[in-house]
């Protein structure tokens, strides 16, 4: 149940001084939402709630991620002089798929397959016994990215998931040569280590790869921010060791350890302890985060003044990504130090924090 709007909250600063109040940057919006209906698009700044600024003695992110029908007052670029509002009706139920686009790109006559993958979920509703989105995934290499002869993972707002599904990626990624390689190992408080390898998946009836004939990538572009975590990292990671790994963005979060959930089914509680931490075959641990080969921040406002829809060969990341498997090299300076959005010479947006559409 949502909206369908995954955001980025930003705090106004005014001579670095915090104003007390924050807007919200549409990040991407889910295919079939309410949100998309309303007419809410990637890059758009929300600045009212039903009529009321967002200010931080009020700031309730549930207001904008399920709930009754709103009021939004958007404004669609920083040039934009005009508030436009967008009625954005109920929450509904919607089909958060990980897959929230592929596509393949011809560059310098190679095939560029390019995923988006949002979250390492195996199935609707996080069901650990439905892997519908696993046979998607499955399907997805056995048919568009079949034969291609690049490839461009984009995990830049996936936060993580399950580390099954994570293996299952990274078994349709890694080299042919290391298919039976480590993917990962998880040690206990206790020092016990469990080992994941990457044709864990083969023979395996859950995940049934249907014949699927391995890419042979020799490396994989990766694009990440510091939204990026967990199963993303370990993806990143555990592929690391047997093919290169160009990544693209921020530094990760960092987040290299799992953990079991328990609940009870006639009272309402989880408990969800941290109980294993991650490492690859090489040994990294990525507790630091991953930091990018070439670093970039689509925050900023300066080199990337304006959002193209994921999946646009212009869009600000991606086109980085193109870039390189094209000339080499990228045709575009670096600046990288400036995460702020400028409005003028008095005032600044500061990125505080990234929402999912599925959780807080």
């Amino acid at each position: 149940n949502s909206y369908g709007i995954s955001f980025v909250r930003y705090t106004l600063l005014k001579n670095n001084v915090a104003t007390g109040y924050e807007y919200d940057r549409v990040m991407y919006v889910l295919p079939g939402s309410v949100a998309a209906s309303a007419g809410l698009k990637r890059g758009d700044f929300i600045t009212k709630i039903d009529g009321s600024d967002i200010n931080m003695s009020s700031a309730d992110y549930k207001k904008i991620v399920s709930g009754a029908a709103r009021s939004l007052t958007i404004y669609h670029s920083m040039s934009d002089k005009t508030a436009t509002t967008i009625s954005l009706p109920a929450s509904g139920a919607v089909n958060n798929d990980p897959i929230f686009l592929s596509k393949v790109f011809e560059v310098n006559g190679k095939k560029v397959g390019y995923l988006v993958y949002n979250e390492f979920a195996m199935g609707p509703h996080n069901s650990t016994t439905d892997h519908t989105y696993d046979t998607e995934l499955i399907a997805l290499f056995n048919s568009t990215f079949k034969g291609v002869d690049e490839f461009v993972l984009d995990l830049r707002y996936n936060p993580g998931g399950y580390l099954t599904c994570a293996r299952l990626l990274a078994r349709l990624l890694v080299p042919k040569t290391s298919i039976s390689s480590l993917f990962a190992r998880l040690k206990d408080a206790d020092g016990k280590t469990t080992d994941y390898k990457f044709s864990d998946v083969d023979g395996n009836s859950t995940y049934n790869l249907n014949g699927f004939t391995p890419l042979n990538l020799s490396r994989l572009f990766v694009i990440a921010t510091g939204s990026t975590a967990s199963a993303s990292e370990a993806t990143m990671n555990g592929l690391a060791p047997y093919m290169n790994v160009v990544r693209i963005g921020l530094t990760t979060e960092g987040k290299n350890v799992g953990s079991v959930n328990y609940k009870d089914n006639n009272y309402a509680w989880d408990f969800q302890p941290i109980t294993f931490s991650v490492t690859s075959a090489a040994g990294n641990d990525y507790s630091s985060g991953l930091a990018p080969n070439y670093q970039y921040n689509e925050l900023n406002t300066t080199d990337n003044p304006s959002f193209l829809d994921l999946g646009d060969a212009d869009e600000y990341l991606l086109s980085k990504a193109l870039s390189l498997i094209k000339d080499g090299v990228l045709s575009s300076k670096m600046n990288i130090q400036n995460n702020e959005t400028n409005i003028n010479s008095s005032y600044r947006l500061l990125p505080i924090e990234m929402v999912g559409p599925s959780k807080l």
